[in-house]
């Protein structure tokens, strides 16, 4: 497979040149040292996320850009405390955990490596040197088990969320907006891309931002398998099931009239835009919203695009033997203990958080 770089660097470029520049000094450092999309595309979002709460807290006037590093150098630890209370009670464990992360980078790069025109360190004290994360003790097994209540459970033909999901996408959710012609119009027009959308995640365990950088070009409907582009520019050609097919084939038979795509636009998945009517791309911030907003009406409501990911891992596994190393391989992690985790999602486990999704 021959393809470009499809991340949406410009966009995030645009992102990065909001924050103040010794902000941007880090990321261009990070850059410059080989840092994945998705981890500057993180660090970016972290940032703004901290700085915005620096705002609504008025401990400094914005706009971001503007925010001085001396800030920073008079930080109290008890402001540090206080975002990551703050964040603790917005998000869960593993969000807060990368978000401190995040900002634990920057002050570790502003004290001991960027130098100002003295060659002193920019930042003499790093307050969030002082925070601790919560490492959570958890064992492998309460982990599957947590997992199954949130994937998407498929047992036997009689008792196949996927499928449920599926069919509710398309049918099913248009019943509980009926009344209300806004809605109903909206998902009328894009109940076959989301539901394809889906279908795909399911059917290969792609993650969010893979699949708003998937292309036209990516997909070959003859032979059921698609191209992507993952983690570290990594290439993999995956194959899909004839559910999926069949999914894909509906969206696109509707794709170019519908969106009013023209050949400039390659996305595979795309919406249209508000502004100028026109097909552009679908963008993985909008697909996580999409299957947020499907999941909540389903009564799923932990269900995310990892979580689609994960009801692909599971289903794998166990339909193929519960083999580590196919798993692995399917799943794409560089890493197999990362893959162990569906060696403890057992049958069990599933019928235990189906029957308690059903009761």
């Amino acid at each position: 497979m021959v393809k470009k770089d499809i991340y949406n660097w410009e966009l995030l470029d645009s992102k990065i040149y909001e924050l103040p520049p010794f902000m941007i000094e880090h990321l261009e450092e990070l850059r410059l040292n080989k840092a994945s999309y998705h981890t500057l595309y993180n660090y970016t979002l972290d940032y703004h996320a901290f700085l915005d709460w620096i705002i609504s807290e008025s401990i400094q006037p914005g706009p971001k850009n503007v925010i001085p590093l001396s800030l920073f150098e008079y930080m109290r630890v008890d402001t540090a405390k206080g975002y990551q209370a703050h964040i603790q009670m917005k998000y869960a464990e593993s969000s807060v955990t990368r978000m401190i992360s995040s900002l634990k980078s920057l002050f570790r790069y502003l004290h001991e490596v960027a130098e100002d025109e003295n060659q002193d360190p920019q930042l003499k004290r790093n307050v969030f040197a002082k925070l601790k994360l919560k490492k959570a003790d958890e064992s492998m097994d309460s982990k599957a088990q947590r997992i199954a209540g949130k994937i998407l459970v498929k047992l036997d033909d009689d008792n196949n969320e996927m499928k449920e999901f599926l069919d509710f996408i398309y049918d099913g959710y248009l019943k509980l907006i009926d009344g209300n012609t806004r809605n109903v119009n909206y998902h009328m027009k894009n109940r076959e891309r989301d539901r394809a959308i889906i279908s795909l995640a399911l059917a290969t365990g792609l993650r969010a931002m893979e699949l708003a950088t998937l292309e036209l070009e990516d997909l070959n409907m003859r032979n059921g398998i698609i191209d992507v582009l993952g983690k570290g520019n990594r290439k993999d050609t995956l194959p899909f099931g004839p559910l999926a097919k069949e999914h894909l084939q509906a969206y696109l038979d509707i794709r170019t009239d519908r969106y009013k795509v023209d050949k400039k636009v390659k996305s595979l998945f795309v919406s249209g835009s508000t502004r100028t009517g026109k097909a552009e791309t679908f963008r993985k911030i909008s697909i996580q919203k999409m299957v947020e907003k499907y999941a909540i009406a389903f009564g799923k409501p932990n269900l995310t695009v990892h979580k689609l990911r994960h009801s692909f891992g599971t289903r794998f596994h166990i339909e193929n033997g519960a083999d580590p190393v196919l798993t692995q391989r399917a799943m794409r992690h560089k890493n197999i203990q990362t893959t162990m985790i569906y060696t403890h999602v057992d049958n069990e486990k599933l019928k235990s958080a189906f029957r308690k999704a059903n009761e």
